[in-house]
């Protein structure tokens, strides 16, 4: 039986970021490891995430093993 893990990410502080630092870093960070972008969740305007940093997008990963 395969097992599916799944990762979320909440991006911090999007709005300092341009969308090309934002795309490198989630290719590096879980792309070149396997995991394929299932979701992007937008979160609203003035959410935060459980480290108290603003967050608007949430990522979410699947990979197969």
């Amino acid at each position: 039986m395969k097992k599916i893990i799944y990762k979320v990410c909440d991006y911090p502080n999007i709005n300092h970021h341009n969308y090309i630092e934002v795309e490198n870093n989630l290719n590096n960070s879980f792309g070149n490891q396997g995991f394929e972008l299932i979701t992007i969740i937008d979160l609203g305007e003035n959410n935060t995430n459980k480290d108290g940093k603003s967050s608007r997008f949430r990522y979410i990963f699947k990979k197969n093993e």
